[in-house]
């Protein structure tokens, strides 16, 4: 049996050895757990998945009679088995809705099903939760879990994966039928979540990608300090920037040598060298920094652009150490007015305000 990949089937030209036959365009058959077709209805996979865990727990309900003993096999057995076909066929919310009610469920009263009616859990979902050192079942919650699969198969990706790897991501990213798959930079990044959580995205792709846009970075420890640092670097000066045509020639020493140098000295003792070459790569409006007047907010705000403008660093400038505390910022951008150059030259005194490591170290990829 033979599965044609293209969703409408085996073409024209296309012509099997007598012994093998194609699937028909709209079957589906289990490969390796997963159910596979041309042209497969959506949440095939996850609804077969359903009818094996509902025969399987119903088998295991005649060992397990408490609350604590079915939570348990919850986490051992239901999760995996969800997460294991949610990385191949990222499930829809209806899924994930109907999913989540049958665990509750079955922890709280043995029955594997979607409602359940006169029956009421006896502890808080969130409380139920927790892990047990702290008082809690530790019930899982199926979003939170598929929420985290995204964040670490995207966040592998990006950092582990190799050439071929990072290519068949971009086109998982693209998620379209047609055009060309632009290449995928991500910047992680700590920032407060909204009231209204974090939305579902459609794919698993885009979930991990908006998950460590918004929680992928650790907290800020020391965001007062860092502030201080900040507004204290503009208000004692040691930045000067002349231009020359499209290049911006910046000397940064002395600034280096008093306020930022005790930055920098302290957090290479607390964290050791910090590698920047994921900066070039930074999308504006999602890196956060700290802007002149010390508070915390996008690259793009702190140098006078638009919020939420959102252009890769690497799209419109680049930059070379020559020696520490000079460097040479290089705008693609024709024809610089005078607007444009006060706002490049906030950028760029952003930039080595919040990573002086660009000038104090080499990047390999700009230089």
């Amino acid at each position: 049996m033979v599965i044609a990949l293209h969703p409408d089937g085996p073409q024209s030209h296309m012509h099997l050895p007598s012994q093998l036959q194609y699937q028909d365009r709209t079957a589906a058959c289990r490969y390796l757990g997963l159910q596979v077709g041309s042209k497969i209805a959506a949440g095939t996979a996850w609804k077969k998945a359903t009818e094996k865990l509902a025969v399987r727990l119903r088998l295991a309900s005649q060992k397990t009679l408490t609350v604590d003993q079915r939570s348990l096999i919850a986490g051992a057995i239901i999760v995996p088995n969800l997460l294991y076909v949610a990385r191949h066929q990222w499930p829809s919310v209806a899924d994930v809705n109907d999913m989540d009610a049958r665990i509750r469920h079955y922890v709280w009263h043995g029955q594997f099903k979607t409602d359940v009616s006169g029956l009421r859990a006896w502890l808080d979902a969130d409380l139920a939760a927790l892990p047990r050192s702290t008082g809690g079942l530790a019930i899982p919650d199926i979003r939170a879990e598929l929420y985290a699969l995204a964040a670490v198969t995207v966040s592998k990706w990006a950092v582990t994966g190799t050439a071929q790897m990072h290519i068949v991501g971009d086109i998982l990213f693209h998620n379209r039928a047609g055009g060309r798959a632009p290449a995928v930079y991500i910047t992680p990044e700590y920032a407060p979540v909204a009231p209204s959580g974090i939305h579902r995205r459609p794919t698993l792709w885009s979930m991990g990608r908006a998950m460590l846009s918004q929680a992928g970075a650790p907290d800020t420890q020391d965001t007062d300090t860092m502030g201080a640092f900040a507004a204290a670097a503009y208000a004692c000066g040691g930045y000067r920037a002349d231009w020359n045509g499209s290049h911006l020639i910046v000397d940064c020493t002395t600034m280096l040598a008093s306020l930022m140098g005790d930055k920098r000295s302290r957090a290479l003792h607390e964290r050791g060298r910090v590698q920047m070459e994921w900066l070039p790569y930074a999308d504006i409006g999602t890196l956060q920094v700290y802007a002149r007047d010390g508070n915390r907010k996008t690259l793009a705000a702190a140098c006078g652009r638009k919020p939420n403008a959102h252009n890769i660093l690497n799209d419109f400038v680049k930059w070379t150490r020559r020696g520490t505390g000079h460097m040479v910022f290089t705008f693609n951008i024709p024809h610089l007015g005078v607007a444009q150059r006060n706002m490049a030259e906030d950028l760029t005194r952003v930039l080595v305000t919040n990573f002086t490591e660009i000038a104090t170290h080499t990047l390999h990829f700009n230089e």
